[in-house]
């Protein structure tokens, strides 16, 4: 798209593409649209693939060439561009009633402090993790240091999870509240098996942030925002995809199972 796409006349320009950052943003606008705010968008897909966000119009939108980004005709052309930076614009200026956010101060401080754990931490980690299973190079040490960060940082949140006796949300009060917090770190966590290499880690490692990402992931909201012919979406309507994740990143630790079976060899020959 070396051109730009139409613009509308009124409301929401939405530039995405379905990636966990870009997903971030179709997800927190069905939502509300489902929670009955009033908030109008029209989606344009960029094509990150064929280096669409470096094309000039876009450039002007988004600064730094990532998505997504949206243009606000409704508000003299506002441009906003990075997941977070949309979120609590949204709710600032569309989401009054307090759908996806706190009119309490401070559960609204600590909602923006998840949601910049997921644009800072969490999001960055697994995204190292598949931009290193698809370079040329093996590179193990590397991948192996972002795969322990992200199971580190599912710790953190299975923590919050299990606070209070548990809890179903990770903002606000008793059992929380479904907010912009849990949509920054959803879109992240579903692809657990593609960030580790484990398809069955969520369930059997972390069963709280488990049990969280199937109760959001069940939101007609959250459904209407990740597409059916999603990357991982498709993956998973495969056959065998659960063994296709494992030998997909076996080159990882065929290393250290080669060093393991060369100790044993040792130790037998003692």
């Amino acid at each position: 798209m070396s051109n730009a796409p139409p613009t509308s006349s009124s409301g929401i320009d939405l530039y995405h593409f379905p990636t966990p950052n870009g997903l971030k943003a179709t997800v927190a606008f069905e939502e509300l649209k489902s929670l009955g705010v009033d908030v109008k968008y029209t989606s344009h897909f960029v094509n990150i693939m064929k280096g669409e966000t470096r094309a000039e119009w876009y450039t002007e939108i988004s600064p730094n060439s990532k998505i997504p980004a949206i243009v606000d005709h409704d508000r003299n052309g506002a441009k906003v561009w990075e997941s977070g930076s949309i979120f609590l614009y949204l709710a600032k200026h569309y989401d009054t009633s307090y759908k996806l956010h706190f009119e309490n101060d401070q559960e609204e401080a600590e909602m923006i402090s998840w949601i910049f754990l997921g644009n800072t931490a969490l999001g960055p980690q697994a995204g190292a993790v598949w931009g290193l299973s698809h370079h040329p190079e093996k590179q193990r040490t590397a991948m192996k240091t972002h795969i322990a960060e992200v199971k580190r940082l599912y710790g953190v949140y299975e923590k919050r999870l299990t606070e209070g006796g548990g809890r179903e949300y990770l903002v606000g009060a008793g059992k929380g509240k479904f907010s912009f917090a849990d949509i920054a770190a959803i879109t992240w966590v579903r692809i657990a098996p593609m960030s580790t290499g484990d398809p069955t880690i969520l369930a059997n490692s972390f069963p709280n942030l488990f049990a969280w990402s199937e109760r959001i992931l069940a939101r007609e909201g959250v459904k209407k925002g990740i597409p059916e012919g999603e990357y991982f979406n498709q993956m998973r309507s495969q056959e065998g995809w659960e063994e296709g994740i494992k030998k997909g990143m076996e080159w990882v630790w065929e290393e250290d199972e080669a060093e393991e079976g060369d100790k044993k060899r040792k130790k037998d020959e003692l």
